[in-house]
């Protein structure tokens, strides 16, 4: 098959689920209506990107993306065997699980408070 005819034929039904009112659909319109155009853009911008990993994910076959994550978890197994690597990481942990957990905590409270 023609990668041409592929990608053509690929882009014609994601156009098509694009204007199928679902649930991105009510997501976007949401948060356009209740905040902002610019976060109607942003929305909808988030929507198209996750839609094409799934077709690039697909396209490129899911087999290569979940040998491509093996691949990465074994490479992180590998560097955090090290000793250097896991003494750096034991001094800093403390203030990177503070980092991450305030990270988290702010996005759950505007979360939550969001409308």
């Amino acid at each position: 098959m023609n990668l041409f005819v592929a990608l053509g034929s690929l882009f014609s039904v994601w156009w098509l689920v694009l204007m199928i009112p679902g649930p991105n659909f009510v997501v976007v319109s949401q948060l356009a209506i209740s905040d902002s155009r610019r976060a109607g853009i942003l929305g909808a911008l988030g929507t198209s990107f996750g839609a094409a990993t799934w077709a690039a994910g697909i396209l490129i076959g899911l087999r290569t993306v979940f040998l491509a994550s093996t691949i990465w978890y074994s490479l992180m197994a590998l560097l955090f065997s090290i000793t250097e690597v896991q003494t750096a990481y034991s001094h800093f942990r403390k203030i990177l699980d503070k980092l991450v957990g305030g990270v988290l905590m702010i996005l759950g409270i505007r979360l939550v408070l969001s409308p």
